[in-house]
């Protein structure tokens, strides 16, 4: 099967429906895209799929509703992604800094955990893995081509026990923001 876990065959294709269809059969609350966008998802997520299958199951997560599909379809339509290093924060299990290297991107991917232990990316040429917080990164400023931060920002309201309170969790947020920035070639 194309799914492997939360859906199966029919659900999928029940999943995928409901995006690709027209705006004018959906729900008033997805008339955000017109004809011009949905075509372009489409084609990009043909494109990537086409590419790497295991991609479906990221793209379309029923949680994110295929948000992943057009975050990744516009980072890969306006970066040139050969010879550019690039800092990917957050990955988890992501399949982006893997796809980006073999596109000749030199990835170093940053997170809290370490997602990699006997993968495929940790023996991968140009993936580089480095744990740590992206509200405070212990990497040189102005180092970085590209910064990615794609489905993970949002999360820098966990703690070990718990969640940070919503002020915090605001200050988090920009001090990541900041460090992006910061880390980011002029």
């Amino acid at each position: 099967t194309l799914w492997s876990g939360e859906m199966n065959n029919l659900d999928l294709c029940r999943y995928l429906w409901y995006w690709l269809r027209l705006p004018g059969d959906r729900p008033s609350a997805n008339r955000l895209y017109n004809r011009r966008d949905i075509g372009y998802f489409k084609k990009s997520l043909f494109k990537l799929g086409s590419e790497d299958p295991e991609w479906f199951p990221r793209l379309m997560e029923p949680t994110t509703f295929g948000l992943r599909g057009w975050e990744y379809s516009l980072l890969f339509d306006r970066v040139n992604l050969k010879n550019k290093k690039i800092l990917d924060i957050g990955p988890g299990n992501s399949r982006l800094p893997m796809y980006m290297a073999k596109k000749g991107a030199k990835v170093t991917m940053l997170d809290m955990e370490n997602p990699l232990e006997d993968t495929e990316n940790q023996k991968a040429k140009n993936l580089k893995f480095v744990l740590g917080d992206m509200t405070k990164m212990n990497i040189k400023s102005s180092t970085f081509d590209v910064v990615t931060c794609i489905s993970a920002i949002e999360h820098v309201d966990m703690k070990k026990n718990g969640f940070y309170t919503e002020k915090k969790y605001l200050a988090r947020a920009l001090m990541s923001l900041k460090e992006m920035v910061r880390v980011l070639k002029p």
